[in-house]
């Protein structure tokens, strides 16, 4: 009876894994904005008989965006010697921008992509939460690097204008929560502006903006052009004597994308020994130690499973995938067990850990844990507590 209990266990946590691996690889879902998207329709397409009658060089950057792109009318001479690829269109939210990116991105050669969308939050009744604008942004750069990997991503702030000034709170919190996710990824710059086009009393200033108070005149292109270029200046990697000391500061910004952290784990442990067709239950202790490298993730370790006088430990070396923001990480791995019991036993073992790291150097989370080899078969259900650094 326990054997076949146990065999049922078995089969669920399977399921459980392959269930965990199709939703890492899941993106973002803008099929809620389909029909806010088609109403742009036609300025997509001029934008991409622009395309076919266009050629750019592939050191061009590529802006794309709202009105404030579209309407950047000296933008080749601002960003010189920067060449550019203007593809904006009035109007445009991170929705569409998600939902247009492969129309609007693919068909060019680039150096690096600088975006601003500034309409997802204007006090109207539907505006996005920061969560939700920044699940669409991640969705576009997810779509940029399919096709173009690591490129470089640029992100604008959104800029404080006067004609939307009650609802600046709520747009600092998404510029805020979109910083943070630039910061936690590799090949990802936010362009901090808002002090630029603030005055000292803390208001928009006004001298930068056409008389609707929301676009920019030129005055306020220029101090947009100098932010980006400085930006670009920066963080594009160029191996020229005047420039090569950005070099260090390119490899710092990548190793955000590194983890290393320490875990200890306890819990419970459900065991089968197949020689002798035993089942029982357990205690589970484990550490190692973990590596994180962009979205591969490499662990170390050893555990105990504490049952009756058959007590077993167990020495292991893993690799898989990991799903992660500022806060979170989720891990799907697999790989090499040694096992000690009346003598030692290879196998494989496959873990699935999620945690949450906060403050930022601590860890916590629960994981599970299915061991087997020609002796043994266990399945571990533990919580663990983590000692590290993420993003760095």
């Amino acid at each position: 009876m326990m054997k076949k209990w146990f065999s049922s266990i078995i089969i669920i946590l399977i399921f459980c894994f392959i269930q965990a691996g199709n939703l890492s690889g899941q993106s973002f879902s803008i099929e809620q904005y389909t029909d806010q998207a088609k109403y742009w329709e036609k300025d997509i397409q001029k934008l991409k008989y622009r395309d076919l009658t266009e050629t750019d060089p592939d050191s061009a950057i590529l802006f794309v965006g709202s009105s404030s792109i579209r309407l950047w009318s000296t933008i080749k001479e601002d960003m010189h010697p920067y060449p550019v690829i203007q593809r904006g269109y009035g109007g445009a939210k991170f929705s569409d921008v998600a939902w247009y990116a492969k129309d609007l991105i693919y068909p060019h050669q680039f150096r690096a992509l600088v975006i601003f969308v500034a309409n997802d939050i204007t006090g109207a009744p539907d505006d996005k939460s920061p969560e939700t604008i920044v699940k669409l942004f991640e969705y576009i750069v997810e779509t940029v690097h399919q096709k173009f990997p690591e490129k470089p991503i640029f992100l604008i702030e959104i800029t404080p204008t006067q004609s939307r000034w009650d609802v600046w709170p709520q747009i600092q919190a998404a510029n805020r929560a979109l910083q943070a996710f630039c910061e936690s990824r590799p090949d990802l710059y936010f362009i901090e502006t808002a002090e630029t086009f603030l005055t000292e009393d803390g208001l928009p200033d006004s001298s930068c903006f056409v008389e609707d108070c929301l676009h920019l005149n030129q005055k306020g292109y220029q101090r947009w052009a100098d932010l980006i270029k400085t930006s670009l200046k920066q963080n594009l990697l160029v191996l020229t004597k005047s420039n090569l000391n950005t070099i260090s500061d390119q490899i710092i910004k990548k190793l955000r994308s590194n983890a290393l952290w320490l875990h200890g784990s306890v819990g419970l442990t459900l065991i089968q020994y197949v020689e002798k067709d035993y089942a029982s239950n357990g205690m589970h202790l484990e550490t190692g130690i973990n590596f994180r490298r962009k979205y591969m993730v490499f662990s170390v370790g050893l555990n105990a499973n504490i049952i009756d006088e058959l007590s077993t430990y167990t020495f292991y070396g893993t690799c898989g995938y990991s799903t992660h923001s500022s806060w979170m990480e989720t891990t799907i791995s697999g790989g090499l067990a040694l096992t000690g019991l009346d003598n030692l036993y290879p196998g494989i073992i496959i873990r699935v850990h999620t945690m949450a790291h906060m403050p930022q150097f601590i860890g916590i989370g629960p994981s599970i844990t299915l061991h087997a080899n020609p002796e043994v078969l266990y399945l571990s259900f533990s919580l663990s507590l983590s000692l590290g650094a993420w993003n760095w």
